[in-house]
């Protein structure tokens, strides 16, 4: 099912393939407590919005985030269940307190990590809702601030997300990261762009001026 998504995708090198592979496998074994999200039956998007945070990495990140996959699959441990989980922490704080102690605890030094990190997600996500307004308004809220039971921060599920990496992956992450922010590049536009052009869109500008007119 994945793989037939994965194949109508361009630009994914095996690595990227295996990823959402695994992705989808552990996304697929989420309990949540009303029962299965619908997102959870659309492998065409889950492949698609997966695949376009991909392209933006380096390849040692890929092949690092492979291997923490391939690792925790092996020691049964389903980092989308832990992911989603630590959401909770600003979107259902209460529930939250009755499993924090069941998630593997972050050492300072990867906690520091994931704090530089979703620094730099929020200042590009700032950044790109100022320069196409529609499209950021279709999609999360940036801040911490606009949690709710039913919606999910840009800044909250970036710190859920890299809370699940290793210490190794982050280490590449931060570096990576620094490294396009330095050069002035804007990943969250790249992943944007080649999101825009999978969906028929000759770029990015042009898909936000048909989000517009549809308004």
């Amino acid at each position: 099912m994945i793989e037939q998504c994965l194949t109508k995708l361009p630009d994914l090198d095996e690595t990227t393939r295996l990823i959402i592979t695994h992705e989808w496998e552990m996304f697929q074994a989420v309990n949540n407590e009303g029962g299965r999200a619908a997102c959870q039956e659309n492998p065409s998007e889950f492949a698609l919005m997966r695949a376009a945070q991909c392209i933006t990495w380096s390849p040692k990140i890929r092949q690092s985030w492979l291997d923490d996959l391939v690792q925790a699959a092996t020691g049964n441990r389903n980092l989308m269940t832990e992911k989603y989980a630590r959401m909770m922490s600003s979107t259902y704080p209460d529930e939250y307190a009755l499993i924090a102690d069941a998630l593997p605890p972050l050492s300072d030094t990867c906690l520091a990590y994931i704090e530089e990190l979703v620094a730099i997600t929020v200042q590009w996500a700032e950044e790109t809702a100022q320069r196409y307004p529609a499209i950021a308004a279709r999609g999360r809220p940036i801040h911490k601030s606009a949690d709710t039971y039913q919606t999910t921060s840009i800044e909250t599920y970036a710190f859920a997300e890299y809370a699940t990496y290793s210490q190794h992956t982050l280490e590449c992450m931060v570096q990576w990261l620094h490294e396009k922010n330095d050069e002035g590049v804007n990943l969250q536009l790249v992943a944007d762009e080649w999101l825009a052009r999978c969906k028929g869109y000759e770029n990015l500008q042009a898909a936000n001026r048909a989000t517009l007119k549809k308004r």
